[in-house]
């Protein structure tokens, strides 16, 4: 009695073509260290401020012109197929310019943590189109008023991979700093306060990943 039929594989041909498909499954899953930096100009969309008149709370406020920051990212991705995600840390600074002449504007460093995740699309043989989609939360400290508060971000990138380790790409996300305040109201009570800092902020980034 034979374990095979006529028409079989023998078993030699069997091995060889398992080891020749081991390479093409293991090249589809990968995992290393990246870091990457970005530069961004915002739109302000929400700016919250406390009123000192007899009217004590949150109000509309004059917003910035402009809100001009950058970023520097560093964690650790994982390529599983056509799909990516990258938990990252990182910080920032974002410097909020106003109007008024010789208004010094507000400086607001901040550190997070997040994910990021996307697909990777060939384009050509050392070229691919990367969307994803990312969310990040951390705390921001307003250095100029001595407060702080809750940041947090979200949105979507374009980025195009090349030469399988370098990535350049464009954002568009929407950030927001929340901070808490405790703000004097009617003799002798006070009130506890929700001011929101937010705008539309979009630029570029690139990045490099280490494997």
């Amino acid at each position: 009695m034979t374990l095979f039929s006529r028409n079989a594989c023998p078993p030699p041909i069997l091995a060889s073509l398992a080891l020749a498909a081991v390479p093409a499954t293991a090249s589809t899953a990968h995992a290393g260290p990246t870091v990457s930096a970005d530069l961004d100009l915002g739109t302000s969309v929400k700016h919250d401020s406390v009123y000192s008149g007899p009217l004590v709370g949150p109000t509309v406020g004059p917003p910035p012109l402009y809100i001009v920051g950058f970023r520097v990212r560093a964690g650790w991705r994982f390529d599983l197929g056509p799909i990516w995600l990258l938990p990252e840390l990182g910080g920032g600074y974002d410097h909020e310019r106003f109007a008024a002449p010789g208004d010094p504007g507000a400086s607001l460093p901040r550190a997070f943590g997040g994910l990021r995740g996307g697909v990777s699309l060939p384009v050509a043989p050392t070229l691919r189109l990367e969307p994803a989609i990312y969310g990040h939360l951390g705390w921001a400290w307003y250095v100029n008023a001595a407060m702080d508060g809750l940041a947090a971000d979200v949105g979507a990138a374009l980025d195009l991979r090349f030469l399988q380790r370098f990535i350049v790409g464009v954002h568009l996300g929407y950030d927001v700093v929340t901070t808490e305040l405790t703000v004097a109201g009617p003799p002798p009570s006070s009130m506890q306060v929700t001011l929101a800092d937010g705008w539309l902020a979009y630029g570029l980034h690139a990045g490099v990943l280490l494997w």
